[in-house]
């Protein structure tokens, strides 16, 4: 394994090490925080860091977070400013790598069906909605499992 490889390695697991002792502290915490998300946008990062620039500056984000994620639960100035960090990182995945976010066609498909839905509660009554609505769900997890298979989710 030549020297950049087993760097990048490295900082994978830096960080998935430094993920998961803020794991084991604060249970309640992961969802709060996207914990699996950060996880999940390191792997993405360190995926796309040799052909990406960006990909490449945005490790040392990545690093701060994750090493600062005891000090976030402190001030909601700071949740709010890694929230924020977060929505970067993930807009520049989509973006320039053309990934999407996890639920991400599962939102649009029930949106689908709630618009397609609508036209036809005057001709079904309520029965439209619910209708449309199973419809969009199941067109959502369609895509979003396509996705997966194509290794486009975050």
């Amino acid at each position: 394994m030549n020297n950049t490889m087993s760097n990048q390695k490295n900082w994978l697991n830096t960080i998935q090490t430094q993920i998961q002792k803020f794991r084991s502290i604060h249970p309640k915490d992961i969802k709060r925080y996207k914990i699996d998300q950060l996880e999940r946008i390191a792997k993405r990062v360190e995926q796309f860091s040799q052909q990406c620039s960006q990909c490449s500056m945005q490790k040392q984000e990545i690093t701060k977070l994750a090493h600062n994620l005891e000090f976030i639960k402190g001030s909601t100035q700071t949740r709010k400013e890694y929230h924020k960090k977060l929505r970067l990182l993930i807009n520049h995945l989509q973006k320039k790598h053309k990934l999407v976010a996890e639920g991400q066609y599962i939102g649009i498909g029930i949106a689908i069906g709630v618009a397609l839905g609508v036209p036809f509660m005057t001709v079904l009554g309520g029965a439209g909605i619910a209708l449309g609505i199973p419809f969009g769900l199941v067109f959502g997890i369609a895509m979003e499992n396509k996705a997966k298979k194509e290794g486009k989710i975050i």
